[in-house]
């Protein structure tokens, strides 16, 4: 999936600048679309590494238990207070 998430993103870019090129008319998609579709496996690949990689999965699912863990430690309230 990673490996083909970048040439889905890729592909339609060069699919868009060659029939612009060739059609010789003003096709806004080409001029607009690529910057953000070249953006989108960089975005994504961090999310599916840690969904997929299991040792990854584990060491953010951990974190997020001692993070939270360490919320409500340090949220519970006082009994001793001073002024």
């Amino acid at each position: 999936m990673q490996a083909m998430f970048p040439m889905i993103c890729l592909i339609p870019n060069v699919i868009y600048f060659v029939v612009a090129q060739r059609v010789h008319i003003e096709f806004e998609m080409a001029e607009f679309i690529p910057f953000p579709t070249c953006v989108i496996p960089c975005l994504i690949d961090p999310i599916l590494t840690i969904y997929y990689v299991a040792p990854y999965r584990n060491f953010v699912t951990r974190r997020q238990r001692s993070v939270a863990i360490a919320l409500t430690v340090s949220v519970a309230p006082s009994s001793t207070r001073t002024f």
